[in-house]
C-alpha cells in the first residue's frame, strides 16, 4: 500500500485492503469473476464480496483519487445505487443514464451500457431531456439523446443530424480513422472530400486522408495537396508520415518532387540535422558540467561519424576539461592529413586560438595556409590573433594589417582587436 499518510491511515480504517498483481495466479481468477478489463482497477466489495463500486484508473495527486474512495465509501453514485435506482425507476431515462454512463466509464459493463444508451436513443423523450455536461463547462447542458448517440459511437449518424454541435468534430475524428482503412475507396474519398470542406485547416484530418489514400491507392491526387500543406508540419517530420507522403508521390509519378521530399538530398539534410543535433546537446552539456558522460560519448560518436565534425568533438571535450582527447580528434594527425588544404588550416588554427590552446601547433597551420593561398587576407587576420595569444604583439599587429591591405575595405572588427593587442601590449610593458 501507499505511504501517503491520510491514504494509508484511512484505507486501512475502513477496509480490508488485498492487491492482486497481474500474473499472480490468483489474477485471472479475480479478473473474470469481476469482469475486470484494465489496471489498476480498485473493486470496492462488501462483506460478501459482492460488488459496490469501482474505480478505474489512477490520477495523481492522491487526495483526488481519496476523495473518489470515500463516495465509493459513502454509497453515493455507486454501481450497485445505479443499479437499484435503475430497477426501481424502469420509466425513468436519467436514472437508466446514469447507469450506463457508470457501466461504460468504470468498464463494468460496455455491452450493458451499450444496449442502455440505445433505449435511450430510440424514446422519444430523450430529445427533450438536457442534463449538465461538466466536462466542458461548469455550468453547460447537453441534450440526452444527442449525448447517447456520441458517448455509443453512432458517429455517422451524430454528424448527420448535429453537423455543428459540441461532439461534431471529435465524431469526425473518430470516423477519419475508421474511414481511412475500413471502409470503401469511393465511399471513404466522398467522406473526407466532406470532412476537409467543412475542416480545411485540420492537420489531424489531412493526416488520415494521407493514410487512406495510401492503404487504399485511391483519391492520391487530392491526397497529395493534403500532404503537401503538411509538408512544414511537425506530421511530415515523422518518419512513418514522410513514408506515406513519398508513397502518394510514386503513386501519382511525381519523380522530381519525391526526389526533393525523400530523396538522397532530404537524407543528407537529416543526417546533417542530427549531427548538429549530436554537437549542441554534447557541447549545452560539458559547458554545465552535467550529464558529461553522455556529452563526452556524442561527441566520441560525432566524430566517428563523420571526419568533418571532429572539430565539433573537440570543442565538446574541450568544455568539459579534456585536451588530450580534443587534441587527439583535432590535433596533430588532422593537421598531417589536411596540409593541402589551406581552408582547413584556417579553420584548424581559428579553433585552436579561439581556444587559446595548442597555440604553436596553430601557428604553423595558419603560416601553412598563408603559404597556399598568400592574397587571402582574412589568413592573416587569423595568425595575428593566434600570434597575439602567443604574446608577440607587434607582429600580431602587422598581422591584421596586412589583412586590411589585402581585404581592401574597411573592417571596423580588425581595429578594434588591433586595439585591444596594443592595449594589453602597453599594459604588460608598463608593468615591467
Amino acid at each position: 500500500m501507499t505511504k501517503n499518510p491520510d491514504y494509508y491511515n484511512w484505507i486501512n480504517e475502513n477496509f480490508i485492503p488485498l492487491k492482486v498483481i497481474r500474473d499472480e495466479k490468483d489474477f485471472d481468477r479475480l479478473f473474470k469473476l469481476y469482469k475486470g478489463l484494465t489496471t489498476p482497477t480498485v473493486l470496492v466489495l462488501n462483506a460478501d464480496a459482492e460488488e459496490i463500486d469501482r474505480v478505474v484508473g489512477y490520477s495523481a495527486p492522491a487526495d483526488e483519487f481519496l476523495e473518489k474512495m470515500k463516495i465509493a465509501y459513502r454509497g453515493e453514485n455507486t454501481i450497485a445505487l445505479l443499479k437499484k435506482a435503475a430497477e426501481d425507476n424502469p420509466d425513468d431515462l436519467m436514472s437508466k443514464f446514469k447507469l450506463a454512463y457508470k457501466y461504460q466509464t468504470t468498464l463494468v459493463d460496455r455491452n450493458g451500457a451499450k444496449t442502455i444508451f440505445n433505449e435511450i436513443i430510440e424514446d422519444p423523450r430523450s430529445k427533450d431531456i438536457t442534463l449538465p455536461y461538466k466536462l466542458i463547462h461548469e455550468d453547460d447542458i447537453v441534450n440526452l439523446y444527442e449525448y447517447c448517440l456520441y458517448l455509443n459511437s453512432h458517429f455517422e449518424r451524430y454528424v448527420e443530424e448535429f453537423p455543428d454541435s459540441r461532439f461534431t468534430k471529435d465524431s469526425y475524428d473518430f470516423l477519419a480513422s475508421m474511414y481511412s482503412y475500413n471502409k470503401p475507396p469511393v465511399e471513404a474519398a466522398e467522406f473526407f472530400a466532406d470532412m476537409l470542406e467543412k475542416y480545411p485547416d485540420d492537420d489531424n484530418f489531412k493526416f488520415y486522408h494521407v493514410l487512406f489514400a495510401t492503404n487504399k491507392k485511391a483519391d492520391v491526387e487530392n491526397a497529395v495537396k493534403s500532404a503537401e500543406t503538411l509538408y512544414d508540419s511537425y506530421k511530415l517530420h515523422d518518419s512513418y508520415m514522410m513514408r506515406q507522403y513519398a508513397s502518394l508521390l510514386s503513386m501519382n509519378d511525381d519523380k522530381d518532387r519525391l526526389d526533393e521530399v525523400f530523396g538522397q538530398k532530404f537524407m543528407k539534410s537529416q543526417l546533417d540535422n542530427v549531427k548538429r543535433m549530436m554537437y549542441y546537446y554534447g557541447l549545452f552539456w560539458a559547458e554545465r558540467g552535467e550529464n558529461t558522460e553522455d556529452a563526452l560519448a556524442m561527441a566520441k560518436l560525432l566524430a566517428k561519424m563523420d571526419p568533418e565534425y571532429k572539430r565539433s568533438a573537440a570543442a565538446i571535450f574541450l568544455k568539459a576539461g579534456d585536451f588530450d582527447t580534443a587534441f587527439k580528434h583535432y590535433g596533430s594527425k588532422y593537421l598531417e592529413k589536411n596540409l593541402n588544404n589551406a581552408n582547413n588550416l584556417y579553420s584548424y588554427a581559428y579553433f585552436w586560438a579561439s581556444n587559446e590552446k595548442n597555440l604553436e601547433t596553430a601557428l604553423y597551420a595558419i603560416n601553412t595556409a598563408i603559404d597556399l593561398k598568400p592574397d587571402y587576407g582574412y589568413f592573416y587576420d587569423t595568425r595575428g590573433t593566434v600570434l597575439w595569444k602567443i604574446g608577440k604583439y607587434d607582429e600580431a599587429i602587422s598581422s591584421i594589417e596586412k589583412a586590411k591591405e589585402l581585404i581592401g575595405r574597411p573592417m571596423p572588427r580588425y581595429d578594434q582587436r588591433i586595439e585591444e593587442i596594443k592595449k594589453e601590449r602597453d599594459g604588460k610593458i608598463g608593468k615591467k
